[in-house]
């Protein structure tokens, strides 16, 4: 996963996450696996009930 405890609440609406996957991404990482430890993995490792868009999931996306 990818950590945000470095940075003030406020400034995680400036896409910090999203930087760091650009990073990744720029570094030469796989673009699915950062995609993963931005999306994914956070979704199983919190046991969340939305956010892998599974069959017979309820969409929860615009």
């Amino acid at each position: 996963m990818f950590c945000s405890d470095d940075k003030h609440p406020d400034d995680l609406i400036l896409g910090h996450i999203d930087a760091l996957c650009a990073r990744a991404v720029a570094k030469g990482s796989d673009v699915f696996k950062v995609l993963q430890a931005a999306c994914i993995n956070p979704v199983k490792h919190y046991k969340m009930d939305v956010g892998l868009l599974q069959q017979n999931d309820p969409a929860d996306l615009l």
